[in-house]
């Protein structure tokens, strides 16, 4: 059984984007990936919302952490990622 301290680890990621059409997520996803190839775990993945399709990466337990990722990602991307809670 997972602890509550390991599903803590899951609460903030960094949205890069978020599309109506799921096939320009997964191109977003694609090129993020492809420019954060340098950037250490950062792995890229589209989640389907219901509404919408986000673009996030990254897994972190505190906010700190994801703020800072966000602004790697959006130096890397050139265009504004942000750290939210899942």
């Amino acid at each position: 059984a997972l602890s509550s301290a390991a599903s803590d680890v899951y609460k903030r990621q960094v949205q890069i984007g978020a599309y109506g059409v799921q096939e320009n997520a997964k191109q977003a996803a694609a090129h993020a990936e492809m420019m954060l190839a340098s950037v250490q775990n950062a792995q890229v993945r589209v989640v389907d919302t219901g509404k919408v399709w986000k673009v996030l990466s990254g897994n972190f337990s505190s906010k700190d952490e994801a703020s800072q990722f966000a602004r790697t990602v959006t130096q890397a991307l050139g265009s504004p990622a942000f750290a939210v809670a899942q």
